[in-house]
């Protein structure tokens, strides 16, 4: 309940590409050799993704690629690791084999300008990592100086079905989207721009970044991050906190677990790993980011319609508690009884609530909840009030009987909580018309026609003529305060 009420007021989600965007199912759509036999090739990505212990969507499209070379035995093997973004070992045929990412197998770009520039080259939207080799052994978990480049592995990431869609709900909710990879930021620049994202070319590589400053300014300014750590991306959703924003993240992998305990909505898919999954706060059981949408919307139409229906309920609690405690001190009848109450309460409280609390709502949710309702029911119960001590003190004058003030009273409370009732349903849709027309007629209907049940007299000419007069007063002084507390909520929801 905690993270779909959250969720309902979040305005920036960071979504992980893996999994989120795309399936988890990949391919190796080509690979670009350098001066190197495909036969070894093959070989070497055999023997790498044999003696890895954990196989992602990476590793397993690479092992359907390379699965007719029987690999090599290894001598000695680093896993992969989100920090260092490569993986490798010393093989039996005596060479270290390297596969990772360009920008951390061949930190010298100079060096390996060719490596560089064919990347750049690629158009199609892939993921790409380098193979490389060395006759020396890995030292110390570091890279030997003499890599030879072996190849580009070029991976096809598959959209998931109706990804598009998804990602324009959250778009029209005026949520915005950042999405925060440890692929580059070629590769998930290009798979933003093919599910839609806007600011897709606002994209920074986040291996460029030293500092904390920095990180904090690209976090406002840019929607897509390439080569992000663990630890930068709880930095980039510190960050965003830190801006005034309510965040979400999504994720499936060990590397996301930091950034998800930091999100105020944290989401993980049922396939991820056990880490991720206890950490988050939702769990997507069939792995499919297309059901967010559903939870946003029921969390959002339930919260905004329980802050809608708490005002009313709070009216008749506010006059009543404070009616009740002022005429203790009054030398005069309490004008209301409890059947009279009863009458209000069921056609301006009871009714309305019930169909106010179903009807559709896909506003995000803003502000402090209970500032809202209280703000939306003090007009109101103010002017109950007023409305009932006012028709105490003009009767006076004009010598009208208790019955008939009592009468007055219950008019006007119906009166000033119909109006509640009547800015709480805007903007009108044909169920909240004809909810307003069934409790207005079940008013006057009761009013008319079963006025001695519910302790009501007919009215002398004086009577009506202060009941008119007070009632335009009392609907006058209940739109002006209305309208201020609209002001403040709309100040305090950042309108």
């Amino acid at each position: 309940m905690y993270c779909i009420e959250t969720l309902a007021r979040v305005d920036v989600l960071c979504l992980d590409k893996t999994g989120t965007l795309t399936a988890d199912s990949m391919e190796v759509s080509n690979v670009v050799p350098f001066d190197c036999e495909v036969e070894e090739i093959r070989l070497a990505l055999s023997s790498i993704v044999s003696v890895s212990p954990e196989i992602n969507a990476t590793l397993r499209a690479v092992s359907d690629y390379a699965r007719s070379e029987i690999p090599l035995e290894c001598k000695e093997f680093v896993p992969f690791s989100s920090e260092t973004k490569w993986s490798g070992g010393r093989f039996f045929n005596d060479k270290t084999y390297i596969i990772g990412a360009a920008e951390f197998v061949f930190s010298d770009k100079k060096k390996y300008k060719e490596v560089f520039e064919k990347i750049k080259s690629i158009s199609e939207t892939v993921r790409i990592i380098v193979l490389a080799s060395s006759e020396d052994m890995i030292i110390d978990g570091k890279l030997p100086a003499d890599l030879k480049p072996m190849a580009l592995v070029l991976i096809k990431d598959t959209l998931r079905p109706n990804v598009e869609e998804t990602l324009g709900y959250f778009k029209e909710q005026g949520v915005t989207l950042k999405v925060i990879s440890g692929d580059s930021v070629h590769t998930v620049c290009n798979i933003a721009k093919d599910t839609g994202i806007e600011g897709w070319d606002r994209a920074v590589d986040m291996s460029t970044l030293k500092t904390d400053e920095e990180i904090n300014e690209a976090a406002e300014r840019c929607n897509v991050f390439g080569r992000v750590t663990p630890a930068q991306k709880k930095k980039l959703v510190l960050a965003l906190k830190a801006h005034g924003h309510t965040v979400a993240m999504t994720g499936d992998g060990v590397n996301d677990v930091l950034a998800l305990k930091e999100a105020d909505c944290s989401i993980a898919m049922a396939s991820g790993s056990d880490a991720a999954r206890n950490v988050s706060q939702l769990v997507l059981v069939n792995n499919d980011f297309a059901a967010m949408p559903g939870v946003v919307y029921e969390g959002r139409k339930t919260i905004n319609n329980i802050e809608r229906s708490s005002s009313l309920y709070l009216v008749k609690t506010i006059y009543s508690v404070l009616l009740a405690v002022c005429f203790l001190f009054l030398k005069m009848k309490y004008p209301l009884e409890p059947i009279q109450l009863t009458l209000v309460g069921a056609f301006t409280i009871g009714l309305p609530s019930f169909v106010l609390a179903l009807q559709p709502n896909k506003n995000r949710v803003r502000g402090n909840f209970t500032f809202n309702i209280l703000a939306r029911a003090l007009p109101a119960a103010i002017c109950v009030m007023l409305g009932i001590f006012l028709a105490a003190a003009v009767s006076r004058p004009f010598g009208l009987q208790h019955a008939e003030i009592s009468t007055i009273a219950v008019y006007l409370s119906a009166l000033t909580c119909f109006l509640l009732d009547l800015r709480l349903s805007l903007p009108l849709n044909a169920l909240r018309t004809a909810m307003l027309c069934v409790c207005l007629a079940g008013l006057i209907i009761a009013f008319i026609f079963f006025g001695k049940l519910f302790s009501l007299v007919f009215l002398s000419p004086a009577a009506i003529i202060i009941l008119i007069i007070l009632a335009a007063v009392i609907a006058l002084i209940f739109n002006i305060f209305y309208n201020i507390a609209e002001h403040f909520i709309k100040k305090d929801k950042g309108n």
